[in-house]
């Protein structure tokens, strides 16, 4: 009968240690994600500074290049839009040169 509670105690400071271990992975997987997306969001910002410097220089196809960038790695709807509008102003550009 000793054996048992024996057992069943080892089972429950497993389950414990397992717990905690798992909540501790989570709450820093949850910290990563969050610093990832703010990195990536920075990342958008710059690529948009690059597009419209690159609108001002008439170097439309890298323009839109760098528009398309940041519409696939913005975060914010805002910026996404921005880049959307910006990427069809040069194209439309791009396209009346030709």
């Amino acid at each position: 009968m000793r054996r048992k509670n024996g057992n069943r105690r080892q089972a429950g400071w497993v389950w414990l240690v397992l717990s905690v271990l798992l909540a501790a992975g989570c709450s820093a997987r949850y910290h990563s994600m969050a610093t990832e997306g703010k990195g990536m969001e920075k990342f958008a910002e710059e690529r948009y500074a690059h597009a419209l410097r690159f609108m001002e220089e008439g170097r439309f196809e890298l323009a839109r290049e760098q528009f398309a960038i940041v519409e696939r790695t913005a975060i914010t709807p805002e910026l996404k839009g921005m880049a959307q509008a910006g990427q069809d102003k040069a194209a439309a550009i791009i396209e009346a040169k030709r």
